[in-house]
């Protein structure tokens, strides 16, 4: 089941970005962590729950939210703000908007 959301995920990053969300869902690795890092796993359901591509991004707790656009982008900041304001006052989040490298991969070619 984990390789066709593979296989969806690299259609909606390439192609169809309205499949973020069903492409990011993961049946294997997420659930069995949960308990590991709670609030990483709280935000990551809530935003789901919202419609926002949310999963665990390496070993955790760091959170990856996928959007499509500056304004799914913006949406997803505030329903951060707002729902670790309220559920995890004490857990010290730090939010980082990252660019994405449309141009791939490069080979410089130095010469001696």
């Amino acid at each position: 089941m984990n390789s066709g959301r593979a296989a969806l995920l690299i259609h909606a990053l390439t192609q169809k970005p309205e499949f973020l969300l069903a492409g990011t869902e993961d049946y294997l690795h997420q659930s069995y962590r949960a308990e590991a890092m709670r609030p990483s796993a709280a935000l990551i359901a809530a935003l789901r729950a919202a419609g926002h591509a949310a999963v665990v991004s390496g070993a955790g707790p760091t959170v990856l939210v996928l959007a499509n656009g500056e304004a799914e982008a913006a949406e997803a900041l505030a329903f951060i703000e707002t729902f670790t304001a309220a559920n995890t006052p004490d857990v010290g989040w730090r939010v980082l908007k990252l660019a994405v490298d449309v141009e791939g991969a490069k080979v410089d070619m130095h010469r001696r």
